[in-house]
């Protein structure tokens, strides 16, 4: 899965949150959310979410995951939710 590869080496490089969320976009439904965190584990034994913990600030870890749940439940309230943790940290939001 080449996206799970560019994320892997956007975490392992320090690229920063906004480019991290820049692909995250890519993710189009929790199925192939499933498939990222799938080969994660398989190739590099930790989940994007542990890394992502240990990397970045409270206020962007909370930008992530709300995007995260936004891509696995995809309603007006995750919207809103996930666009108030991105004007936290200054990260353009997303229709």
């Amino acid at each position: 899965m080449e996206l799970a590869v560019k994320i892997h080496k956007c975490l392992i490089d320090g690229s920063g949150c906004h480019e991290l969320l820049d692909m995250l976009c890519e993710i189009k439904d929790k199925n192939m959310l499933a498939q990222l965190n799938e080969f994660f584990l398989e190739h590099y034994n930790q989940t994007p979410h542990e890394y992502i913990s240990e990397i970045f600030k409270v206020d962007e870890v909370y930008a992530i995951d709300s995007t995260l749940k936004y891509i696995r439940q995809p309603d007006d309230k995750n919207r809103l939710s996930r666009n108030r943790h991105y004007e936290t940290i200054g990260y353009p939001h997303r229709s």
